[in-house]
């Protein structure tokens, strides 16, 4: 008994796309491109987190190169600034040595002046702007994703202007 003809030329021109789209690392490029869209979301949202005085602290919130190990993508989200990670997490309350320039406490590591930061033998809070950002924008992700999911499969399908 003959039950008809069928054409599954489309079904093969969409595995085509999809393996067009494995073997140019569509893929990979895409990962990279939203755990850079991801780390930039969460330096923005770092930055006005910052306390300043100076703007060094703010200024110097980094984002490092996509490294891509095995089945894993890592980027890095750093801040190379002297004190950012007792500002970040917090610290034991100490003498700082150094002198007042108007409003800006200077450090000087050998001054005999300088203040006491925190209260005596207490603990400075720490103020958790990378923290607290990570964990919006993991809140954040899977609406971000799924919609960067659905660009990414309709440029692949050749329908994006559709």
């Amino acid at each position: 008994m003959n039950w008809g003809e069928c054409d599954f030329k489309g079904l093969r021109d969409m595995r085509d796309r999809f393996q067009d789209a494995l073997d140019d690392k569509v893929v990979d490029d895409f990962i990279i491109q939203l755990l850079q869209d991801l780390a930039n979301i969460v330096i923005r949202k770092t930055k006005r987190r910052t306390p300043s005085s100076t703007g060094n602290l703010k200024r110097n919130w980094k984002i490092g190169n996509v490294k891509h190990s095995g089945n894993y993508f890592i980027i890095e989200i750093y801040n190379n600034t002297e004190y950012a990670s007792f500002v970040e997490n917090g610290f034991r309350s100490h003498w700082v040595p150094g002198h007042w320039e108007g409003n800006v406490f200077v450090y000087k590591r050998n001054e005999k002046t300088g203040m006491y930061v925190g209260s005596k033998d207490g603990w400075v809070e720490g103020k958790f702007m990378l923290k607290i950002s990570i964990k919006e924008v993991e809140n954040q992700m899977p609406r971000i994703i799924d919609q960067k999911t659905t660009e990414l499969f309709l440029k692949i399908m050749g329908s994006e202007n559709k």
